[in-house]
């Protein structure tokens, strides 16, 4: 074998030995044995040369080839060295960049926005994309972590900086919350953070990573699934409550109807127990006592048909107006003319006041009648002997305000908004000989908005309750009159009476009161 072979063999041989233990050593274990084996190196080749050399020419000569040998000992330890760790680091730049090639990929095939917080210097990278999904360009945003305020809801910040907070102190495992950004154009989208916190030894964070994902789709159809289940519970409760009524509707529409009926009909017995007993006369007293309960729940029936029927025509649209140019107050006034036997009988006091004399209005005198006798009607059931009504009219010029206002027994603030439903009735319990089917004030509130007008009330329990009525001020001119009902008022005059009787049939008299209809 050549000596060259040889050499390159034992280099070799030196170099994988040495390799080899470079990689199980560290720094200072080899520059430690390389000072030992330099020291014996130096002590020892000194020894052997002198008993080997006695000549002191030859002892220089074997000093300077010693000097050399260990300088090129050293070069070749030194390249041992160097090129064993420029491999190794080469070898971490080749797998560094593996790395970073995966990295890249997944961010690049993934929907979610990568973000990297240095918490000790509280900086923040954040996602490329997202600035460009924002609105925003690259420089706009810096990576001070200040900045995450410019594109997330001001009412969400709070909530995100806490649950950071209470992250970083281990308060929560795993870090996730769901904000609003806000894009640079001002439109609200929802997004999801996710991170991972880095901690030192001493258990303090040192980094948080994580990613932001766009949810708004997801959020918006929880939205509106959330909207259509309170809708669909909205519309069950409805329903529900709808059947509640109708079911308390037709028992009391039955008792509404039963009760008269049974009036007329025991009046109609008596009579005929009268025939049966063989008695050909019968006190004119007792037969007017008689057609007076019969004709009062004939009334009663007619007002509770008259209302079934005006419902229906309501709801279908058939109720149409007849508008006159009348005097309101002179109306107004008529309509308490045709009461005044009801408030004496029932021990009230009524009073009328006006700020003006005469108002002339567009109105449907039949259908104001009836708002007026109805709500006049509802104060006389509620309000015990002694008691006032008061009735008011006041003129604003463009607009008239009437108000029907009682000393009663007064309705609960939480009751006050579904007096004007269909079938509702507050509680009449503390009031005796009070009947009604619900409808009453429905109709009235309908009529009332037939004029384009509205109807409120204020009451409070024990001491009373105010309707107060609201209509425009309008003028018809001659093409819009109708000659057929121009006489609409004088009508009212001679059917006022009875049109009261219809309204107040169900507030029964006292037994000795009698009302006097002549």
């Amino acid at each position: 074998m050549k000596p060259k072979m040889v050499l390159n063999k034992v280099f070799c041989i030196c170099k994988e030995l040495y390799g080899k233990a470079a990689k199980k050593l560290n720094a200072l274990n080899i520059v430690i044995i390389y000072i030992i084996l330099g020291s014996a190196w130096i002590l020892l080749s000194d020894k052997i040369a002198g008993l080997l050399v006695r000549e002191n020419t030859m002892l220089v000569q074997v000093s300077i080839y010693k000097g050399w040998f260990y300088v090129l000992c050293t070069a070749a330890l030194l390249y041992l060295l160097i090129n064993s760790g420029m491999k190794e680091i080469n070898k971490s730049k080749n797998e560094l960049k593996i790395s970073e090639e995966r990295y890249r990929l997944v961010i690049n095939n993934t929907t979610d926005g990568f973000w990297d917080w240095d918490i000790l210097s509280n900086k923040i990278i954040y996602p490329e994309e997202w600035k460009i999904q924002l609105g925003y360009d690259r420089e706009e945003i810096s990576d001070q972590i200040s900045d995450v305020e410019r594109f997330l809801h001001p009412d969400d910040i709070p909530e995100l900086k806490n649950s950071i907070k209470q992250y970083l102190e281990g308060m929560q495992t795993k870090y996730k919350q769901e904000v609003r950004a806000v894009t640079k154009t001002g439109v609200v989208i929802w997004i999801q953070i996710r991170g991972q916190a880095i901690w030192d030894n001493d258990g303090s964070p040192l980094r948080m990573l994580g990613t932001v994902t766009n949810i708004n789709e997801r959020k918006l159809t929880e939205v509106a699934l959330k909207n259509t289940m309170e809708m669909n519970e909205k519309l069950l409760n409805e329903a529900l409550e709808y059947n509640k009524l109708k079911t308390e509707f037709f028992t009391n529409i039955s008792h509404e109807f039963r009760t008269p009926l049974n009036v007329i009909l025991s009046v109609v017995q008596v009579l005929s127990a009268y025939e049966k007993m063989g008695k050909e006369t019968i006190s004119l007293e007792k037969v007017n006592k008689y057609m007076r309960n019969i004709r009062q729940n004939c009334y009663r029936l007619l007002k509770l048909i008259n209302n079934l029927i005006d419902v229906n025509r309501i709801d279908s649209g058939f109720l149409k107006l007849q508008m006159r140019n009348v005097d309101i107050v002179e109306v107004v006034k008529q309509i308490i003319g045709s009461v005044n036997e009801f408030i004496k009988i029932k021990q009230l006091d009524l009073k009328f006041e006006s700020n003006t004399q005469k108002k002339i209005m567009a109105i449907d005198v039949d259908k104001f009648e009836r708002i007026m006798l109805n709500l006049i009607s509802n104060a006389i059931k509620f309000t015990k002997p002694g008691g006032k009504i008061t009735i008011k009219i006041h003129d604003f010029g463009d607009k008239v305000n009437i108000s029907v206002k009682d000393t009663g027994i007064g309705i609960e603030k939480n009751k006050c908004s579904i007096i004007f439903e269909r079938f509702r009735q507050v509680n009449s319990s503390l009031v005796k000989d009070t009947q009604g089917s619900g409808i009453g004030l429905s109709i009235v509130k309908s009529l009332v908005e037939m004029h384009n007008g509205q109807i409120k009330v204020d009451s409070e329990i024990g001491k009373g309750t105010e309707f107060i009525l609201s209509f425009p001020v309008k003028i018809l001119n001659n093409e819009e009159l109708d000659e057929e009902y121009y006489n609409c008022v004088n009508n009212m005059k001679n059917e006022g009476v009875e049109r009261a009787l219809i309204e107040f049939s169900d507030i029964y008299l006292p037994v000795n009161q009698e009302l006097d209809i002549s």
